[in-house]
């Protein structure tokens, strides 16, 4: 699914039945609410929001370890870094960041050390999070085919979440990392949250 834009978009039409563009607009909401400036998307993918920024003059910058997304970026115009989140010793100051079904990528002490570097870039962190999804819902031949939608070249998925599961592991880091947890809705089989630094 992640060999080309078109193919990611098809898996990922496919997983929330239609509606995958539905999860940024819904996204682009809570920026309105909040009315960045500048917003920086972590492991961006597409550039539904990129295009929703530029629309309204926000400054926005992607990164993603896909190399094909970021020159699908590139070409149209859009500020994008390739590289591992994990890896990248810092990430550019913004008013915002956003990272869209991605956590799942991360263990435990990943996520941690992403959400570390996320609060010395932003204040505040916008996550949308499938927390119900095939692998769950359809027993084995769910679990194969999100395993298969979804599996990158080089980070696997490492955790399925539920809406539980996701805001006790936060709920841990907040009070490590010293932020705070909003519920702002959902969108389908997405948790939207808000997290913010104290």
């Amino acid at each position: 699914m992640y060999r080309t834009i078109h193919w990611y978009r098809f898996g990922m039409n496919l997983l929330y039945c239609g509606g995958y563009g539905g999860r940024f607009a819904k996204l682009a909401e809570e920026l309105i609410k909040t009315d960045p400036k500048s917003v920086q998307e972590f492991c961006f993918g597409d550039t539904y929001l990129a295009g929703f920024c530029r629309d309204r003059k926000i400054a926005w910058q992607g990164i993603d370890l896909n190399r094909k997304f970021v020159k699908h970026a590139t070409k149209k115009g859009f500020r994008a870094v390739e590289g591992d989140v994990l890896e990248l010793a810092v990430y550019e100051k913004s008013d915002l960041g956003v990272i869209a079904g991605a956590l799942y990528h991360f263990s435990p002490e990943e996520l941690k050390l992403f959400l570390t570097k996320v609060f010395r870039s932003t204040q505040v962190l916008l996550i949308s999070e499938p927390v119900q999804n095939l692998s769950s819902s359809w027993g084995a031949l769910g679990r194969l085919l999100a395993g298969k939608l979804t599996e990158t070249s080089k980070r696997e998925p490492y955790f399925r979440y539920t809406r539980e599961n996701l805001l006790e592991r936060l709920t841990f880091l907040g009070k490590i990392l010293d932020f705070e947890i909003a519920v702002s809705g959902t969108y389908k089989n997405d948790l939207i949250l808000i997290l913010t630094k104290k």
